[in-house]
């Protein structure tokens, strides 16, 4: 009884910290020279998100599930912190990593999947749609 009290208590406290989220988004950057304006917001966006998820994944009981989204929510909130601490030497060191990650993830997917994408650009354009697999 009491962990389902403690549960109620953080799906609150989640969805009034998700409310303010929603009242301030979407948010424009005006300026292209304040990058680190433009990360942080994504960040808070992405952590309200994924706060959003968990407090709808812990009252159902799906607690392993709520513990990914939780150690993904950490490691937003470090990286934001990182990143405040020294936004002109950290966010270079950040988005150059991000980049040369999804550099490696594309690169992968593309080794991964070099037959599937051969059959699809043979095809006509309107026989993609109808066979894709990842509709």
């Amino acid at each position: 009884m009491a962990q389902a009290s403690s549960i109620d208590r953080a799906v609150r406290a989640s969805e009034a910290l998700c409310g303010i989220a929603r009242a301030a988004f979407p948010f424009t950057v005006e300026h292209q020279d304040e990058p680190l304006r433009l990360a942080g917001s994504a960040m808070v966006a992405r952590g309200a998100g994924t706060l959003e998820a968990i407090a709808k994944l812990a009252p159902l009981g799906l607690a392993a599930d709520s513990l990914v989204l939780l150690h993904v929510l950490f490691e937003h909130v470090v990286v934001s912190a990182w990143l405040a601490a020294d936004p002109d030497r950290n966010l270079g060191l950040w988005l150059k990593r991000e980049g040369g990650q999804r550099l490696a993830m594309h690169n992968d997917w593309i080794a991964g999947n070099r037959c599937y994408l051969r059959q699809t650009m043979s095809m006509r354009p309107s026989s993609r749609l109808r066979n894709s697999s990842f509709r």
